[in-house]
């Protein structure tokens, strides 16, 4: 699955559609590197 960075950042993402279930994000278990 793709997410758009702007849709995660704006704080709200659904599945499906605008009115679809809300997804929550949890933090990572791991270190996220940050320059590849």
């Amino acid at each position: 699955a793709e997410i758009k960075l702007a849709a995660l950042d704006s704080g709200s993402v659904h599945v499906g559609s605008a009115d679809g279930p809300a997804l929550a994000f949890d933090a990572l278990p791991y270190a996220w590197p940050t320059e590849a």
